[in-house]
């Protein structure tokens, strides 16, 4: 991911760019776990992926009879992104991490929403908790953390990733929502802006295209 490990892209040749769920996932949590604001294992995540994250090979899943009008829970507990996501988290935080998620194909050509359900360790409100994100992705081009509820669309077609932060203060629970397009942050943008990165072009180059809905 270009926004947590910059430096190192900087003097690579060959990058492992990480799976869209990674993205998605990885992008909310790891300022947290950074700081260790929150229980590394207490992490419960559910995510939904529009069909285009399944490839264009036609299964009986992705099957527009088969899909559409409908919500399907796939590999639980299983999904190849959950050793994925902590090795990163782990990488990077230097913390051993446990993660438990749940993946949904949904009747959607692109896009991704993970919302993860955190037990945090230290006390601020949600306005505080938003000003928080805020400041830690300010630098970042492409990290929008939002006031208004999460939608898929914000972010489809873009390079864009869209985070939400609530706070329950009946359970003392956090939750934060990323949405992201799984075909552009998650897979070929995400790429690209590595590539960038590589070659000492500007970051954002040829990545500016908006969301298809504004």
């Amino acid at each position: 991911m270009t926004e947590w490990k910059r430096e190192q892209i900087k003097d690579s040749r060959l990058i492992a760019n990480p799976g869209c769920y990674a993205t998605a996932v990885l992008l909310g949590l790891l300022p947290l776990l950074e700081e260790r604001v929150i229980d590394p294992s207490q992490i419960i995540i559910h995510a939904s992926s529009g069909l285009s994250g399944a490839g264009k090979t036609l299964t009986e899943q992705t099957h527009h009879v088969r899909s559409s009008e409908n919500v399907r829970l796939y590999k639980m507990n299983q999904h190849q992104h959950i050793p994925e996501i902590e090795s990163i988290a782990e990488d990077i935080t230097g913390q051993q991490i446990t993660v438990s998620l749940a993946t949904y194909l949904v009747p959607l050509n692109r896009g991704i929403m993970a919302t993860m359900t955190l037990q945090p360790l230290v006390e601020k409100t949600e306005a505080e908790w938003r000003t928080w994100f805020i400041e830690k992705y300010k630098q970042e081009s492409f990290i929008r953390v939002g006031q208004t509820d999460p939608e898929i669309k914000s972010a489809a077609g873009s390079n864009y990733c869209d985070i939400s932060v609530y706070l329950d203060t009946r359970t003392g629970r956090l939750t934060v929502v990323s949405v992201l397009d799984n075909m552009q942050k998650g897979a070929a943008g995400q790429a690209i802006q590595n590539a960038n990165v590589i070659g000492g072009y500007p970051e954002t180059l040829g990545l500016t295209q908006q969301p298809f809905f504004i």
